[in-house]
């Protein structure tokens, strides 16, 4: 299984940062499954989780967790 295919798992609290482009890091403040029509069986299962991120520029916005990596501090 690659990473891309693997579905991360976060926590409230934990520190993130975009995988894909640089720039401040975040706090997860929630983690829930978005409700919608599933036209095929081939999708990343991981598109049906969002993940709050209030960033330390102080804006919040959702990503799918493929597109958050966890911060070791």
């Amino acid at each position: 299984m690659t990473e891309s295919t693997t579905v991360k798992k976060f926590k409230i609290n934990d520190r993130v940062k975009r995988s894909n482009a640089s720039g401040s890091y975040g706090t997860v403040k929630e983690v829930r499954a978005e409700t919608r029509n599933v036209t095929s069986h081939t999708e990343d299962k991981d598109r049906h989780i969002m993940v709050s991120v209030h960033w330390d520029s102080g804006t919040i916005s959702y990503f799918s967790p493929s597109s958050l990596d966890l911060v070791k501090e």
